[in-house]
């Protein structure tokens, strides 16, 4: 996929009128709504972390095919924490 807008992506609460002056927030149309909108924001560090992962996982075979077992792990690791904070991005949960 090229050309999409790079991250950081956020997700606002927003507010407009219509013509008769009635003020809608979109941010409240439905929970649902605003699920969606968090993983559409956390598209690009879902990306990232995608293509990091791949490039990790690489390093952890050669590891392995290596007999360097406690370097692996380290990557392996180190892919759990920035996974972690992309999910928590997504989901809308802290950590």
């Amino acid at each position: 996929m090229k050309g999409h807008t790079p991250g950081p992506w956020v997700v606002y609460d927003c507010r407009f009128d219509d013509k008769s002056g009635v003020w809608y927030r979109l941010s409240n149309v439905q929970t649902l709504c605003a699920a969606d909108a968090r993983l559409i924001a956390a598209a690009p560090d879902l990306l990232a972390e995608l293509k990091f992962a791949n490039g990790q996982m690489a390093l952890v075979a050669e590891c392995i095919e290596a007999g360097r077992y406690d370097e692996a792990l380290l990557h392996v690791r180190s892919m759990s924490r920035t996974r972690l904070a992309a999910i928590a991005k997504a989901t809308g949960e802290t950590k």
